[in-house]
């Protein structure tokens, strides 16, 4: 099941874990602040919650074996990349790293915007995949680049992607951001899936100082209606879902006909965590606190409308419901450019026509409204219809599965929307 996974990225997880044979440096030892004690569960929680305080038991427990389950996993269901390959790939610069965190390069050029990067679900600022694709960014516009890393530490942060919830992280982000004087003029970002909300819900709660130009990578933006390759019986097989069956887990909601699974260490399992994502306790106080992926899971069922509005993250960013802020739209209209990039195979984004803002139609389960025909745009709840009608959306798809943007395309987004003439200083 898990032939993909290279010796390369085994070998970072060992080193992550067996601390006696690597420097802690390498994983990264800055203290952010972000990463506080792992959540444990009452007993109240674990009867309603199994699956999820069984994970949580584990961060704690069994760290090590839990690690190596998520980077596994992430890698055969598409959340991780470790196919890429940036060799022969032509730049323009030359850029130098900075500080020993091993993700931050600079060029000697000053008029441009410096580039903040945002990674995914399981992945880390710290690991090859991020650092190359900062470094790219760094020689196409021989300016400054980072990624912002919300964690002390590559595990804390890998942890983080999931048991730190969006608003937390959010607020994470903007602490960094305000930190680093290169950002006091603002910034262009850039972001890889789950990486996106955390953008997003920068953007519209902070803003401060300004993302000026945002390009989403295969995001997450308009939440999740499904989740992929995860059969919560059988963990051991791949359940096959694409944008057409955007509701195929509702068949598996385990939750909801079985609360008690009696095998435990299928129970502990990752995927029975994203089972529980995906069922009607996703629309919980202690789900919506405690798991960053409930937070863009959005159930249009009829049934569901309620809880979603009530409790749901994604609801509250997105002013449905009695959720309604003004900053939000000031600050969602206050981006110069988004460039919303939709990967074409993508398997993992349920319906991947959600990076460019469909969802599932709540009428018809097996029909995706496009964007224009969701109630986000006729409703335009936070600044949609208006920023779009204003021109600042520009939507472009790649050829490849989730986050497998050829590097070649990646540049000439950076090239087309980071280095245009509104993206230089002084002008």
């Amino acid at each position: 099941m898990y032939s993909k996974m290279n010796s390369s990225m085994i070998n970072y997880f060992i080193c992550a874990f067996t601390l006696s044979f690597c420097s802690y440096g390498a994983l990264g030892s800055e203290k952010t602040g972000s990463s506080p004690e792992r959540h444990i569960c009452d007993d109240e929680e674990r009867q309603s919650f199994p699956n999820t305080c069984g994970v949580m038991d584990r961060s704690i427990q069994e760290p090590n074996d839990l690690l190596k389950e998520m980077t596994e996993w992430g890698i055969n269901v598409g959340y991780i990349d470790n196919t890429t390959t940036f060799l022969g790939v032509d730049t323009k610069y030359k850029v130098h790293p900075v500080g020993d965190n091993g993700f931050t390069y600079e060029g000697d050029r000053t008029d441009v915007l410096p580039i903040v990067s945002q990674h995914g679900l399981f992945q880390t600022c710290f690991e090859s995949y991020m650092k190359n694709w900062v470094k790219l960014a760094a020689e196409t516009t021989g300016g400054y680049a980072t990624c912002i890393n919300i964690g002390d530490n590559a595990i804390d942060e890998i942890f983080n992607t999931v048991f730190l919830n969006m608003e937390k992280s959010v607020d994470e982000f903007a602490r960094k951001i305000r930190a680093n004087p290169k950002f006091s003029n603002g910034f262009n970002a850039i972001a890889f899936s789950q990486g996106n909300p955390v953008i997003r819900g920068y953007i519209i709660k902070y803003n401060d100082p300004p993302v000026k130009n945002f390009i989403s990578v295969d995001g997450v933006i308009a939440g999740v209606s499904a989740l992929p390759h995860c059969d919560p019986f059988n963990v051991n097989s791949t359940f096959p879902v694409d944008s057409s069956h955007a509701t195929s887990l509702r068949s598996k909601r385990s939750l909801e006909s079985k609360p008690h699974i009696q095998n435990d260490g299928l129970k502990k399992h990752i995927c029975m965590l994203f089972a529980e994502i995906a069922s009607a306790l996703s629309y919980t106080t202690f789900m919506q606190k405690h798991v960053f992926p409930a937070n863009y899971f959005v159930d249009r069922h009829p049934s569901m409308k309620k809880d979603f509005l009530k409790y749901s993250v994604q609801a509250k960013i997105s002013n449905e419901g009695s959720h309604f802020n003004e900053t939000y739209i000031a600050n969602f209209l206050s981006v110069d450019k988004y460039v919303w990039v939709m990967g074409l195979l993508d398997k993992t984004v349920i319906p991947r026509e959600g990076e460019h803002w469909g969802e599932v139609d709540s009428h018809d389960f097996n029909k995706i409204l496009p964007m224009k025909e969701t109630n986000w745009f006729t409703s335009d709840s936070f600044g949609l219809r208006t920023a779009y009608n204003e021109g600042k959306f520009t939507f472009r798809t790649h050829p490849g599965s989730h986050i497998k943007i050829p590097p070649a395309e990646y540049i000439s987004l950076i090239e087309e929307f980071f280095l245009s003439t509104s993206t230089y200083y002084n002008q």
